[in-house]
């Protein structure tokens, strides 16, 4: 690298292969925190080429060749920069599933958990909660699948906030690890899941701050229709997401869960899972 060339980051978000110039340190660093974990696969070819940099008028982002945003703050361009980079990588494999959500590995590493919702359907803040009794995570907010409709492990940082912090601490065994040491609003697992297994039980929570957590089990049909307006899959390649919803409700327990207390809620998702 000479001394004219930018510092960039290079990295594979699953076989999507980017290269990320970040002159400027602190926007290199909180980078490097958030992608770090994503392997360069080294792929041959082109890398798809993203930019963020610092000037006048605050925090910039690009994105092959074009500027997308300008005038942000340092969080709301790493946001912009991630969800752009996301996006880019599902849109260049139509042929995989995606469904809005986080995915785990049950503790006995024979089968996984989907929790799939709306944004505050306290998603994120389960995963965690699961994760500190033992589950292992695939993905958080992205869920990827091919033909053998297994999670992929795709380490996205999770997107966290003082609510979720306050909870998770007053929990009866709060997480051992921290969820300090990352840019504002991210964290990063050190473990993920690292092998398949099959997708066992779907729920579909509904935070109910104060009410005792509850499960109705769903009918293959319920299930489906309700699996189906968290995959954008469903508007690019509507035989894709059909298949997979009818392949997946098939093979899974579905449930509409209420999720109340934290600690509740985690006893009665572990119940639930097949024994």
């Amino acid at each position: 690298m000479t001394a004219s060339t930018p510092p960039s980051l290079n990295c594979c978000l699953l076989d999507y292969p980017v290269a990320i110039t970040a002159a400027d340190p602190e926007g290199r660093a909180a980078l490097q925190a958030i992608l770090g974990r994503f392997a360069d696969c080294a792929a041959p070819g082109e890398r798809n080429r993203y930019e963020l940099a610092r000037d006048e008028h605050g925090w910039r982002v690009t994105a092959r060749g074009a500027a997308t945003a300008s005038g942000m703050t340092l969080d709301d361009s790493l946001r912009t920069l991630e969800g752009l980079l996301v996006t880019d990588m599902l849109v260049s494999r139509p042929d995989r599933f995606h469904l809005h959500g986080a995915a785990l590995l049950s503790p006995s590493g024979d089968s996984s958990l989907l929790l799939l919702g709306d944004s505050g359907s306290g998603k994120t803040t389960l995963a965690l909660a699961l994760m500190a009794r033992g589950f292992l995570p695939y993905a958080d907010d992205v869920i990827v699948m091919e033909q053998d409709w297994c999670p992929l492990t795709f380490r996205r940082a999770f997107h966290i906030n003082s609510s979720t912090r306050t909870l998770l601490d007053a929990m009866r065994q709060p997480p051992s690890w921290k969820l300090e040491g990352f840019p504002s609003g991210y964290f990063v697992p050190q473990i993920w899941a690292e092998s398949k297994a099959p997708i066992r039980t779907i729920l579909f929570p509904r935070l109910r701050p104060g009410s005792s957590p509850g499960a109705v089990h769903l009918s293959i049909p319920e299930a489906a229709v309700t699996l189906l307006p968290f995959s954008a899959t469903l508007d690019r390649a509507p035989k894709v997401a059909l298949s997979a919803a009818s392949r997946l409700t098939a093979q899974a327990r579905c449930y509409a869960l209420t999720s109340g207390d934290l600690d509740a809620t985690v006893d009665l998702i572990a119940s639930l899972l097949p024994k």
